[in-house]
């Protein structure tokens, strides 16, 4: 049993206690909950705390204790009273039961994102100040040392700061607070607080005026700098989110405004996830065919850029105004002013006009003047329906224009003062082929002189629906769905957001003077997009350098990147007591007459060193349990229920050290490690450089405290392969304790150090990861230098097949000319392989120009036979690769979705196997040292690597090592019992398991010599569970193929190198092998050509790109070399497994009456499944 399910039931029961089932209100047991010792947890029963409100208790077995408790309604609580004699930490979970409610806390600004920062910069005096939102504090660096002074802890939500650099102050904005906070810039501490409306958004800095834009107070006031107190509010009808100082008017503030989304067909607004959407831009350029943008830089002129290159064409016989009339401004502009897209024509309007301009986009010409009268200002293209709307302010209508034959078709009558178009044709939530996308059919127009959202309806081309505004419109625009072949990576609490179809309407912003007090609509030339305060111009030594910040944890100034992770990381803080602007999780927890608090963290990374967690685990729990100091004494903890639908089974307590106590380990020597650029990092020791560490622990009490410290060394395997007995400490504040840990583990790769603390106030446990990295010699990547004695007894255990194979590859590397015929490719980028096509080839680069995994594998079996295969003609096989690997670059490509000539990792291969001599000379050796760091091309990072080993390259490695272990956390968790998905779900037949997660796997495993690697079940359970996924037959068409994954050689290497049984029985390489190596009918070299041509043999086809077939046996030999491939590995065929098989966390039964053709399949399935899996996993 786990802990979570062992209920020791620490009670001293008081007075007799009851469970009765049923509903109870206010009933009151007279128990003292006993506090757990340093043992882990124990379980407080639900049903023996306090209750008050609509609670009922239900008997069940199952539970703990026997009974839960559900609540009838949010406002229930419990009461767990408890006495404690000294001071400690008490760590909180729920122990739920098996259904119900478990939201956590939706922190503000939610559904805005909560942004961890650094957000707003600015500089001041020589500093430079940065927010971090979530977390409420200041981060403060020195701009000339370009390192982190400290922050300052100011709490709320900071949405801005602005510096003045002439009262050296700083200010703040925090929005959950309702204030501005000032900061003296030199004593770097906050020195006043101003009160502001709801929600102060933005700053601008004016004439001694601090100007503040208050979201939810609508309006904008104004902050006299020397009083420090509000001496101006100016209300505003919709909710501003950013203010700036008008350019060349300092009395005036430019205001722009959160924009709302509503839904297409329902026209309900809805809450806006974001401040603003990109979608509501004034249409002022078009790019056509991805090669060429047209847009307009003055009245008159349609400008053409190519390639950094542009060129101008006279549109004023389109453009030239008729009669002045009574026209504003923006309709009195000559144009062009909005530009459309259909096919090869480049549309544009032109107000003054009352004319629309055709460009053909191929010719570079004027084609055509439209005359359609009024004053058109905006224009969009509906290519399903070949025709475009023209919004015409002047004359309250939408224009038709049939692109077909480039003339007007009809008017249609909308409120006045069209101003902005978005056209919503059809909503694609699913592939097409899975779901029908929806018909929406809808133009939505702003109207501005109305106030007025008009919808028509396109397919009847009438007005069906207006939307009333409180605020003047100006831009509107579809917010995107996620792209149906490629489903994102979506948090829970976003997909209502991403899945509801909408367009997002932008408030027209507004001017103010600050004088006078007046508002008045600002230029239609201002852009919809709000300028962010995210870079702070700072003159450091005479020359200015921009500090710059992004929401990522770190300021770049320059190249240098500057890690502000302790200011900005939210989630090391200390837990935040919800706010009321919060809407609490399921259940909250508070401390006596202490504030409300959630009942988990939400923490998803490891904050120290971003590894993944997993949910409902023991190290889950240590991050995201909430952790309470209590004093000696009498206590009560009072959980409330705050969820509509909430059943507890009782709560979980822990003592913890936390945070009284706190440990940390640095590698050593610390002269070298603390020089490497991560906030992540815990140690890469290089070959045979000693593993050692510094464990310092701290104390928050004054007095000396006595501790003991446990050890425990992990491997990649998750094997303990060394322990420290407990070391005491005596440690004191002010006064931290520490010690030295070394250890001389024989395996090279990840390893974890786990650290455990032991006090009579509670424990903690931390882990410490890092890498041993074996020497940096060549190969790397498909095998290691120190595999070849190996290699070379495997080889001549089987010396006449390989003698034939190496004789048949220099045979087949003579081939030239095209394919199919050519062995070797031509060359190594798309384009090179396209020229080898047969000739007629209707789509040479898809046909032979990407993923020619036969050609890869080619590649490598040349190489690998010329350095290793003894008795090779060496110097023809090098002859044949020679024009390779004198080639200067190859494509680019995406390690984890293919899409390059060969297979990720086949050119680095090819380079990686060269002799050091030749290497160092290639030129695709420096061309793949340009991309060291990009993970898209994992295997050129990974050869590129040297001696000596940089402080950059120690960063990359702990990178490399994090990453791999959060695949791993990953796929083990939606393993279950007997296996799940590598990423992709049954639907998909795509190459990325195989492409780019195993051979990421292999790669890793080889760099970091983890030998045992594929040894983990998870590789193996993929395989099985696809196997029972997919069905025997697939009349409906409810999967795209019926064996998956493909991509051959790789989806067989998977099965061999793992052992997988069912693989043996599905290839057919065992009997080949054995013909290989045996007796062959004369003329041996014919039997050998049938035998690698796959005569007769099933899973063979052509050569072809993407295969799920074997063009070749060219790569068995090498995978037998290897180790990848034993002919001697048990064998099962699918006949011997069970029928029917649950795979408890992907939520499959996958049910057969049997294996045969004619088998009645039954799949059930659990939760919601698309190309990728959600972010946690589904149980049933």
């Amino acid at each position: 049993m786990t802990p979570r399910r062992r209920s020791l039931r620490a009670l001293v029961v008081l007075a007799t206690f009851v469970v009765a089932s049923g509903l109870t209100s206010g009933l009151v047991a007279d128990v003292q909950f006993a506090v757990p010792g340093d043992a882990g947890w124990v379980t407080w029963e639900a049903e023996a705390a306090a209750r008050h409100g609509p609670w009922r208790a239900i008997n069940d077995p199952c539970a703990s204790g026997g009974a839960y408790l559900e609540a009838s309604g949010a406002g229930a609580t419990l009461e767990f009273t408890f006495r404690i004699d000294q001071t400690t930490g008490l760590a909180l979970r729920p122990l739920w039961w098996r259904t119900g409610e478990r939201k956590a806390a939706r922190r503000f600004p939610y559904p805005l994102d909560a942004l961890p920062g650094p957000d707003a910069v600015d500089a001041c005096r020589g500093l430079v100040f940065c927010t971090a939102p979530t977390a409420g504090r200041v981060g403060i660096v020195d701009a000339e040392t370009k390192t982190l002074l400290g922050h300052l802890d100011l709490g709320g939500y900071l949405t801005d700061l602005v510096a003045d650099e002439a009262k050296a102050r700083i200010y703040v904005a925090d929005a959950l607070g309702n204030r501005v906070v000032v900061i003296d810039a030199v004593g770097r501490r906050a020195v006043a607080s101003v009160r502001t409306p709801p929600e102060p958004w933005s700053l601008a800095l004016s004439r001694g005026r601090l100007v503040v834009a208050c979201r939810a107070g609508r309006c904008v006031c104004v902050v006299d700098t020397q009083r420090l107190q509000v001496i101006t509010t100016v209300g505003l009808v919709a909710c501003p989110v950013n203010v700036s100082v008008a350019p060349q008017s300092p009395d005036r503030v430019l205001v722009r405004f959160q924009q709302r989304t509503f839904d297409v067909r329902s026209l309900k607004e809805i809450a806006a996830d974001d401040q603003q959407y990109g979608v509501c831009e004034t249409h002022h350029s078009v790019s056509w065919a991805g090669r060429r943008t047209f847009d307009s830089p003055r009245p008159h002129v349609v400008r053409i850029s190519q390639k950094g290159q542009s060129r101008n064409l006279d549109v004023s016989f389109v453009t030239s105004a008729r009669s002045s009339g009574q026209a504003s401004a923006a309709l009195a502009r000559p144009g062009p002013q909005a530009f459309a897209l259909y096919g090869n024509y480049v549309l544009f309007t032109a107000p003054a006009a009352g004319r629309i301009g055709v460009v053909d986009a191929a010719q570079m010409s004027l084609v055509k003047a439209l005359t359609i009268g009024g004053h058109p200002t905006d224009l969009i293209t509906d290519a399903e329906k070949k025709r475009a709307y023209v919004a015409d302010a002047a004359g309250d209508r939408i224009v038709v224009i049939d692109l077909g034959k480039l003339e007007v078709e009809k008017d249609i009558r909308v409120p006045g003062g069209p101003w902005g178009l978005a056209v919503v044709g059809a909503v694609v939530w699913q592939r097409p082929e899975l779901v029908s996308p929806t018909r929406v059919d809808r133009l939505f127009v702003t109207c501005q002189a109305k106030r007025q959202l008009a919808v028509v309806d396109v397919a009847k081309d009438e007005l069906v629906k207006v939307v009333p505004l409180e605020w003047t419109p100006r831009g509107v625009g579809f917010v995107p769905m996620p792209a149906a072949g490629w489903w994102p990576l979506l948090a829970a609490d976003r997909i209502a957001f991403a899945l509801t179809p909408r367009v997002a309407v932008e408030p027209a912003p507004m001017l103010i003077d600050l004088r006078t007090r007046a508002v008045n609509p600002a230029p239609d030339s201002v852009a919809a997009a709000a300028p962010k305060r995210s870079v702070a111009k700072v003159k450091v030594n005479g020359q200015v350098q921009d500090f710059r910040a992004d929401n990522q944890l770190l300021l770049q100034a320059g190249s240098k990147l500057i890690d502000v992770s302790a200011v900005a990381d939210y989630q090391s803080a200390p837990d935040r007591a919800l706010s009321k602007a919060d809407v609490p999780g399921s259940i909250t927890y508070r401390l006596d007459d202490g504030p409300e608090m959630d009942w988990t963290r939400n923490v998803w990374h490891r904050p120290d060193d971003n590894v993944l967690l997993v949910n409902d685990t023991e190290e889950f729990w240590r991050w995201n349990a909430p952790k309470l100091t209590v004093g000696p004494g009498t206590h009560k903890i009072t959980l409330t229920a705050r969820g509509e639908c909430m059943r507890l089974d009782g709560l979980q307590v822990a003592r913890t050290a936390e945070p009284m106590f706190s440990v940390q380990a640095r590698p050593e020597p610390w002269s070298l490690h603390s020089r490497v650029p991560s906030g992540s990092y815990q140690g890469v020791f290089y070959r045979n450089e000693p593993v050692q560490f510094t464990v310092e622990v701290t104390s928050r009490f004054k007095a000396a405290k006595t501790v003991e410290l446990e050890a425990a060394l992990y491997n990649y395997m998750g094997e303990c392969v060394a322990t420290r007995r407990p070391i005491r400490l005596t440690v004191a504040a002010g006064q931290p304790a520490r010690t030295s840990l070394g250890f001389a583990p024989r395996e090279t790769g990840r390893f974890t150090l786990t650290l455990a603390l032991h006090s009579p106030h509670g424990g903690l446990t931390k882990e410490v990861c890092f890498v041993r990295l074996p020497k940096l010699e060549h190969p790397r990547l498909f095998f290691r230098e120190d595999d070849v004695p190996t290699i070379r007894k495997r080889m001549a255990s089987h010396p006449q097949l390989f003698r034939r194979y190496a004789e048949w590859l220099a045979r087949m590397a003579k081939k030239g000319g095209n394919f199919p015929e050519r062995f070797l490719p031509n060359g190594l980028t798309r384009d090179e392989l396209a020229k080898a096509a047969p000739p007629g080839t209707r789509d040479p680069g898809g046909a032979y120009g990407w993923r020619m995994y036969e050609l890869g594998a080619r590649m490598l079996a040349v190489a690998f036979a010329a350095r290793y295969i003894p008795g090779a003609d060496r110097k023809a096989l090098e002859a044949a690769l020679q024009p390779l690997l004198e080639k200067p670059s190859t494509d680019y490509y995406c390690q984890y979705h293919y899409h390059g000539p060969c297979f990720p990792g086949a050119v680095a291969g090819l380079v990686d196997m060269a002799p050091d001599h030749l290497r160092a000379k290639l030129k695709l050796t420096k061309f793949f040292a340009r991309y060291k760091g990009d993970m898209n091309v994992y295997p050129w990072t990974l050869v590129s690597m040297e001696e000596p080993l940089t402080p950059a390259d120690r960063a990359l490695v702990y990178k490399i090592a994090t990453l791999h272990t959060n695949f791993e956390r990953y796929f083990q968790t939606h393993e279950g019992i007997r296996g799940g998905t590598l990423w992709q779900n049954p639907w998909s037949w795509c190459y990325c398991p195989t492409q780019g997660i195993f051979l990421s796997l292999l790669f890793t495993r080889n760099f970091l010599g983890e030998e045992r690697l594929f040894e983990k079940s998870y590789l193996r359970g993929y395989l099985t569970f696809v196997y029972y996924a997919d069905p025997i037959s697939d009349a409906r068409r409810l999967l795209p193929a019926i064996r998956r994954p493909s991509g051959e050689p790789w989806r067989w290497v998977i099965g061999a190198i793992t052992n997988h049984p069912l693989q043996k029985a599905e290839y057919p390489w065992d009997e080949w092998v054995r013909k290989l190596d045996g007796e062959l009918p004369s003329p041996e070299t014919q039997a050998v050509d049938e035998l690698f041509a796959l005569k007769g043999m099933p899973l063979s086809g052509p050569l072809a790109a993407a295969p799920h077939h074997f063009a070749t046996g060219v790569a068995v030999p090498l995978a037998l070399a290897l180790g990848w491939y034993d002919p001697q590995a048990p064998t099962v065929t699918r006949q011997e497994l069970p029928p029917t098989a649950l795979f408890d966390v992907e939520g499959l039964a996958a049910m057969r009456s049997g294996w045969d053709q004619e088998a009645t399949e039954v799949a059930f399935w659990c939760g919601a499944r698309d190309h990728t899996a959600r972010h946690q996993p589904g149980h049933f």
